[in-house]
């Protein structure tokens, strides 16, 4: 049974509607990590979730423990097992015994899942079948924002959604980062910072490589970059950024240490791909915390108007200082 994307929203956040659902499938064109991460998140923060919600990875857990962790329950305890995207971390050669299963799963815990709108698999009646919208009109994306920050203020609706309507090929990810970025902006400072709201969609790959050169220690090529990028941004919008930066590579060393590399996956989402590749064996927790200390600091000093005018530069300076010679790659 199919279920708009809007009425999804509203209904997912009564534990009624998960307790009526077996098996919860979601369509889209494409799969959109941080909308699902967000997500359950979110409904986590409504109560919504009757059952423990735990990931299920396809492509490091062997097929009979699949088995096993799905058919069996603990003392009569439920769980909601979050499968990804299903078809995708499927090895191609158990993939039609993966179907079965699926298509045949009746309990005794609850299932969800990801699927492009071209796939193949034949679900059961029972299955509800979310459809992820695209393109995503101005309706879709006022529901969006009411559910995932319910206590935005009008004013910075408006402004975010006056923003939306000149962006084409809108993705729920790219409308899930804008809603984050604005709930984190002071409204004295949402003048300021609305010309800067194109700079954060238009300008992802040169971040993204900025962020590269900072955890890989490569001092010439970021302080280069930083050069440029500087002044395309306000101080309040790199305070943001950099703060997600070290808050998410903290969240992967925790995990990493922990042989939990599910979940280091998860929260690696918008870090350089490298990080969690190698640059993490850079860095050591603690450091990573007094980072984020000290750019809480520098927020503060910013906003009481006792930085120097420098102030990020020299954060960065004495983070490469710190960390050793500058490194040309």
């Amino acid at each position: 049974m199919n279920m708009d994307f809007v009425t999804f929203l509203a209904q997912s956040k009564d534990p009624s509607w998960w307790h009526t659902h077996t098996s919860v499938c979601f369509k889209g064109d494409e799969y959109q990590p941080l909308f699902f991460t967000l997500l359950f998140d979110q409904l986590k923060h409504y109560n919504a979730l009757p059952y423990e919600k735990k990931r299920l990875d396809l492509t490091t857990t062997e097929k009979k423990n699949v088995h096993a962790m799905l058919g069996q329950s603990i003392l009569g305890s439920t769980v909601l097992y979050w499968l990804g995207d299903f078809e995708k971390d499927i090895p191609e050669k158990q993939k039609v015994d993966f179907y079965t299963l699926v298509k045949t799963y009746q309990g005794p815990h609850r299932i969800s899942f990801f699927v492009r709108q071209e796939s193949k698999i034949s679900l059961p009646p029972h299955t509800i079948n979310v459809i992820l919208p695209q393109p995503l009109t101005q309706d879709i994306q006022r529901h969006s924002i009411t559910f995932f920050s319910p206590t935005m203020l009008p004013q910075k609706q408006e402004v975010l959604l006056q923003h939306l309507l000149t962006m084409t090929n809108l993705q729920l990810d790219t409308l899930c980062m804008l809603i984050n970025y604005v709930d984190l902006i002071n409204i004295k400072q949402l003048p300021e910072f609305t010309h800067y709201l194109s700079h954060i969609t238009t300008h992802q790959p040169s971040l993204s490589a900025l962020a590269e050169y900072f955890f890989s220690l490569n001092a010439s090529l970021f302080f280069q970059l930083w050069a440029e990028l500087e002044k395309e941004y306000s101080e309040m919008f790199w305070i943001a950024f950099w703060t997600e930066q070290l808050w998410r590579a903290h969240g992967v060393i925790t995990y990493l240490r922990n042989n939990d590399f599910v979940h280091a996956k998860q929260i690696s989402y918008r870090l350089p791909f490298s990080f969690i590749k190698n640059s993490w064996k850079n860095f050591t927790q603690d450091e990573l915390h007094n980072l984020f200390e000290q750019l809480y600091t520098l927020d503060y000093r910013i906003k009481t108007g006792n930085a120097s005018a420098n102030a990020l530069a020299l954060f960065f300076f004495f983070y490469f200082y710190t960390k050793g010679p500058q490194k040309n790659h």
